[in-house]
Formats: C-alpha cells, sequence, structure tokens
C-alpha cells in the first residue's frame, strides 16, 4: 500500500495504527499476541519477544505485560 492509501484508510478508520509503520485493521480483537507480535515488528531487526513473554505463548503460565528485547544501541527513548 502506499503511504497515501495507509493516510487515507487510518482517515476513513479502516486502519488503526499500532506503533509508527504498525496499523490494524479496524474493528480487529486486540488480543495479547496481537499486542506482542505488533511491538516485535516495531523494534525491528535485532529485537526479540523476552522470556517472560515467551512462557505465555508456550502456556507456561499467565503474563499480561508485553515484553521484548531491544539491543542497547535502539533502547534510548523507545517506549512500547
Amino acid at each position: 500500500m502506499s503511504g497515501r492509501t495507509v493516510d487515507d484508510w487510518i482517515r476513513r478508520c479502516r486502519l488503526d495504527q499500532l506503533h509508527p509503520g504498525i496499523y490494524a485493521v479496524a474493528g480487529a480483537p486486540r488480543t495479547w499476541e496481537m499486542r506482542l507480535k505488533a511491538a516485535e515488528l516495531a523494534i525491528g531487526p535485532g529485537g526479540s519477544v523476552s522470556h517472560r513473554s515467551g512462557t505465555r505463548l508456550w502456556g507456561l503460565r499467565e503474563f499480561d505485560e508485553i515484553e521484548v528485547i531491544v539491543p542497547y544501541t535502539r533502547c534510548l527513548g523507545f517506549v512500547v
């Protein structure tokens, strides 16, 4: 999609911006897994899902927060 189309779809409430450059179809349920994947995509190369978030993915424990690991060189000023 072109940037113009994305902007138009956001204005028409067809897309929701989850993070810069990361979008979801408007009205789609916001699951924990969706939020985790959006955070992982937002941090880009070198980032990963944390060990605690991984335990929830494997069904080993309940954990509501989203945790990702960000390379030190990219962590300054980044908020998920």
